[in-house]
């Protein structure tokens, strides 16, 4: 890519050719380029330094400190999710496939190991599993693990410190979890028959409820509105359940929509719409209020919404189409990975990687009216992103162009309007 930018796509060929006469890479870079291997390196990545670099200096840190001040480097941390009460945090290490879960008293700083899996070998490792999540009594957390191809749940009681193990059936892998408010039901993302869909478990029974059943994927669920709600992500077109075209292009980027749990209706309610544009762990933040992780500005930043709604259409009655009004709250320098929300407690945990380690941090939150909506960059990623777009846009204007129209005989020849190439991508910014 980088050759292609600065030297033009031509020279490739030639360098593939003078490579196959001379039997010799760098020798064929010196002679069609005029410069060795070491310089085009130096030079490759100064190119992508420059484009990403920090071009904005208004961009912050956490105002917490992590919660481990030295993180290991060779440790991958992931699951970093905060209590009910606020008052500890567990998450999940993993080193060369040795798999660790520790509890963590954000007071006094002393953590408890709660199980260990796996042992050190430098192989390709699986950081999917294991999955935490705290029942909302705080007084349980619950894991789900991988053995031998068959999956567990585990629910390990705070006070006493009992371990009960269970299995999970039809499920061929389960990516993301979390209690219904009552903590007799657990909202699943799971893959079952190749597609990733929702599903209510009943903890029990050991039976669920399956929602969602499309090619799209639909990742992220959580209760909202008190339980009567489901708000998840999705790469879904359209927002009725079931209808799905067979020769349908997946959209790359995720929207996030709602589900009535309580009536069961097949309808969903869209409520953002932003192409090019992620919005991903949508989790409460008050009991009228969300929060979810947005890469508008090409870094995954938090924002703060609420459900609106506005009359779309009149005939014999009104209808609404219903959406979210969001503020950006943080412009980070770095990207956040994962987010956890105990809107009870009014604290949060989040996952950030930078300067070579992940960091856990903790923060107090601000209530909604005390929030101050922060203004964000777009980063020179986000920019060359959305120039790209805009050229696949157009490309596609003129192949409709170029395409026949089939013509019914004895009437003229139907003329298909094409928009204009430059108006075909919009993102307005708005939610």
């Amino acid at each position: 890519y980088y050759i292609a930018e600065k030297y033009s796509p031509a020279v490739i060929p030639n360098i593939l050719y003078m490579t196959k006469v001379s039997r010799n890479v760098e020798s064929a870079f010196l002679f069609v380029l005029g410069v060795n291997m070491r310089i085009l390196t130096i030079e490759w990545m100064n190119y992508f330094s420059d484009r990403y670099s920090m071009n904005d200096t208004t961009r912050t840190m956490p105002l917490g400190r992590p919660i481990l001040a030295k993180p290991k480097q060779t440790r991958v941390y992931s699951q970093a999710k905060i209590s009910p009460d606020g008052n500890s945090v567990a998450y999940v290490t993993n080193e060369l496939g040795q798999v660790k879960i520790y509890l963590q008293d954000l007071a006094t700083g002393k953590r408890k190991r709660l199980s260990k899996r796996g042992q050190k070998l430098d192989r390709i490792n699986d950081y999917s599993y294991p999955l935490l999540a705290w029942h909302p009594t705080g007084q349980i957390l619950s894991w789900i693990y991988e053995k031998e191809g068959e999956t567990f749940l585990v629910f390990y009681t705070l006070e006493t410190g009992e371990k009960i193990e269970k299995p999970i059936f039809n499920f061929i892998k389960i990516i993301d979890y979390a209690y219904s408010p009552n903590g007799q039901s657990l909202v699943m993302s799971a893959v079952t028959k190749g597609q990733t869909d929702i599903f209510v478990y009943n903890i029990a029974g050991g039976g669920a409820n399956q929602i969602t059943n499309d090619i799209y994927d639909d990742l992220n669920p959580r209760f909202v509105n008190n339980g009567k709600d489901i708000i998840f992500s999705s790469n879904r077109l359209n927002d009725t359940l079931g209808v799905v075209d067979p020769d349908v292009h997946l959209n790359r980027y995720y929207d996030l929509f709602v589900y009535n749990w309580e009536s069961k209706s097949n309808v969903l309610r869209r409520i953002t719409n932003t192409p090019m544009v992620n919005e991903l762990q949508a989790q409460p933040w008050d009991s009228t209020h969300f929060s979810f992780l947005g890469d508008k500005n090409g870094i995954r930043n938090r924002y703060v919404a609420h459900f609106d709604s506005a009359i779309a259409y009149i005939d014999t009655a009104a209808h609404y189409r219903y959406f979210a009004t969001s503020v950006p709250i943080t412009n980070y320098k770095y990207g956040i990975l994962e987010q956890e929300i105990a809107p009870n407690a009014g604290k949060l945990s989040q996952i950030m990687y930078h300067d070579g380690r992940y960091y856990i941090y903790t923060e107090t939150m601000p209530t909604f009216a005390d929030l101050k909506p922060v203004k964000i960059k777009n980063t020179q990623y986000r920019d060359r992103v959305t120039e790209l777009s805009k050229i696949e846009a157009e490309l596609d204007s003129l192949e409709k162009i170029k395409q026949p129209q089939s013509q019914v005989p004895g009437q003229p020849m139907q003329i298909v309007k094409v928009e204009d190439p430059k108006t075909v991508v919009k993102d307005t910014g708005a939610i």
